[in-house]
């Protein structure tokens, strides 16, 4: 009387079949994250004058955080309190700069579990020049001419920052997708066909 023989898959085989599947599927994660923007914050306009404004921009932060908005320079310190990013992770935020402010380099911070700096050139208030008036004519003369206005009080600002574009993460596509669910597929496929053959060697050499 024949008995059916019980089919004996290899651990070894077993094994390998299941760390391919482990290695295709740690793939899927790292295609979502392709194109992922870096953390940074933009300045618009990056130098300003005392008592100006300028408008912070930050990306590639963690979604729906709190961040510190910080001015730095020297002994100097202005805190802006906190502002929040975000389901994208970015946010917008305009900062009124000190009148009183010292011209100079400063540093606007943005602080959260990593610090996002942004260089600020800030001009003195008094740098803005004030217009002469026109004096008036006097009767029986002629009317003198105006002074002429000066061209060289004001230091022209630098040109705008750019706004920082939002790249969210690429989503998945559904080839790729297809393409790993086919690959591990193939590897089980050819699992079973070893072990198939295995078994049919066996069978030939016992008999």
């Amino acid at each position: 009387m024949l008995r059916a023989r019980p089919t004996v898959v290899p651990i070894a085989l077993l094994a390998a079949l299941a760390a391919a599947a482990t290695l295709l599927l740690s793939t899927l994660p790292v295609l979502g994250h392709e194109g992922e923007e870096e953390p940074a914050i933009a300045l618009e306009p990056a130098s300003v004058t005392a008592g100006g404004s300028v408008l912070v921009a930050g990306t590639g932060l963690v979604p729906d955080t709190d961040r510190v908005l910080v001015l730095a320079g020297g002994n100097i310190t202005v805190d802006f309190g906190t502002v929040r990013t975000d389901a994208e992770g970015m946010f917008r935020a305009e900062l009124a700069i000190p009148a009183h402010l010292p011209g100079g380099l400063y540093e606007i911070r943005c602080i959260g579990d990593e610090t996002l700096v942004a260089e600020l050139k800030v001009m003195p208030a008094a740098m803005g020049g004030m217009p002469t008036p026109e004096p008036s004519p006097t009767s029986g003369a002629a009317p003198s001419p105006g002074p002429t206005p000066a061209t060289g009080g004001a230091v022209p600002s630098a040109a705008p920052t750019p706004k920082p574009e939002a790249t969210g993460p690429r989503p998945r596509s559904t080839t790729e997708l297809g393409v790993l669910a086919g690959l591990a597929l193939l590897l089980a496929l050819a699992g079973a066909v070893l072990v198939v053959r295995a078994e049919r060697l066996r069978g030939a050499t016992a008999g």
